[in-house]
Formats: structure tokens, C-alpha cells, sequence
């Protein structure tokens, strides 16, 4: 796994191999339809001794330099900003949630239709 921004925003853009994606598994589904999937895959990541991470220093400040604006999307648009509320709002209760831990998918579907960009 290799970051290509420095912390805290290495999950924005980041390079993963092959093996260690079938090592560690998919983005969680559960988180619906963004934010915080990202936690969880970094707890995950960290979770296993055998995942890599190297030292990029130099390529991280070269990237934090041509990307200043970070995340356009959540500020370009107001409907997507009442949606990015609700659906961070609703992931942050699952990240947080005891039964995410234990792989039990009760609520998913309740939180999926709370968290739909309708207009």
C-alpha cells in the first residue's frame, strides 16, 4: 500500500497491489455511498503485519503541492453538500458501530435509503 499524499489525506489518492487487495478485502459496502470507508479500510491495513507501507515522502509533498484544493466535490455544489451531511453523518454511526466489527449487516438497508442522493 502506498500513499500518495501525506496524512491525513493518504486514502484521497493512494496504490494498492493486487495481492494486497485480495489480502485485505474490498471496501465495506456497509458505508453508503461515501465517507468513512476509507477508516475502515485503513483499520484493516494496519491490522495485518504482512501489508507494506513504504516511505514516500518526497512523491507525497510533490502531490500535496499540485492538489491545494483537496476535495472539490464536497464544496461544489449545495446539493451535494446537504447530501455529503446526511450520508457522513449516517457512516460515522456504522464506522463507530460495535456490529461492524462483528460483520453484522442488520440496519444496511435502513441506512443505505436514509443515505440516497435524491433530488
Amino acid at each position: 500500500f502506498l500513499p500518495l499524499l501525506p496524512a491525513p489525506q493518504e486514502f484521497s489518492a493512494f496504490w494498492i497491489t493486487a495481492a494486497c487487495w485480495d489480502r485485505v478485502g474490498l471496501f465495506d459496502p456497509g458505508f453508503f455511498p461515501a465517507y468513512c470507508e476509507d477508516l475502515d479500510f485503513r483499520d484493516r491495513l494496519r491490522a495485518d503485519s504482512w501489508i507494506c507501507w513504504p516511505e514516500a515522502a518526497d512523491l507525497q509533498a510533490r502531490m500535496a503541492a499540485s492538489n491545494r484544493e483537496h476535495s472539490l466535490t464536497i464544496t461544489s455544489d449545495a446539493d451535494f453538500a446537504s447530501h455529503n451531511r446526511s450520508s457522513f453523518a449516517l457512516n460515522r454511526l456504522w464506522y463507530l458501530s460495535h456490529r461492524r466489527l462483528r460483520h453484522d449487516p442488520r440496519g444496511t438497508w435502513l441506512r443505505q435509503w436514509l443515505a440516497e442522493w435524491k433530488d
